[in-house]
């Protein structure tokens, strides 16, 4: 049986091979990237998560099956914070409600190696509490430079949030892997 899928960060690297493989399948994917796909959208600012959400919603119509999120920078910057986190999150919540409308959805969150480094706390609580300037704030100060603080803290605090909210997830009957 062929599935919706939507697939982000499907111009290019895991989320480009994951497209290919699920239309080599037979599935329909529903595409979202910077360039190159069915929605163009930057998940790095409000406005284009919002544009992004809208765009799904548009070609899915009224369910999505599955979500793979692969969208993220490996920039050790506050765009890092932005996109691997808030636009993660942002868009997730946005499709949620398409999600609960299919018979058996599925949600896959690609995460970075930046789990292995250690994290900046205060990043991953401004996280946690949705404040996303404080969040890119405490990366910066950091990771002035760069590094792989920034993208450990994304990673930490975005596994966190998938902890915090399984129970509300698996109340709404989607998986979460």
């Amino acid at each position: 049986m062929a599935r919706t899928y939507l697939v982000t960060g499907s111009a290019s690297g895991i989320g480009y091979a994951t497209m290919v493989y699920l239309r080599e399948q037979g599935h329909r994917v529903i595409t979202l990237d910077l360039h190159d796909a069915d929605v163009v959208a930057d998940l790095a600012t409000p406005q284009g998560r919002d544009a992004a959400v809208a765009g799904v919603a548009s070609l899915a119509g009224e369910t999505l099956d599955a979500v793979v999120a692969c969208a993220g920078t490996a920039v050790m910057t506050g765009l890092t914070m932005r996109v691997n986190y808030f636009g993660t999150i942002a868009l997730l919540e946005g499709v949620r409600p398409l999600l609960a409308a299919a018979a058996a959805p599925r949600v896959v969150v690609i995460s970075s190696i930046g789990v292995v480094f250690s994290a900046i706390d205060a990043a991953v609580e401004a996280c946690l509490d949705g404040d996303e300037e404080a969040a890119v704030t405490a990366a910066r100060e950091r990771t002035p430079g760069g590094s792989h603080a920034a993208s450990a803290a994304h990673t930490e605090h975005l596994c966190e949030h998938k902890r915090q909210t399984l129970r509300f997830v698996l109340a709404q009957s989607l998986r979460v892997r």
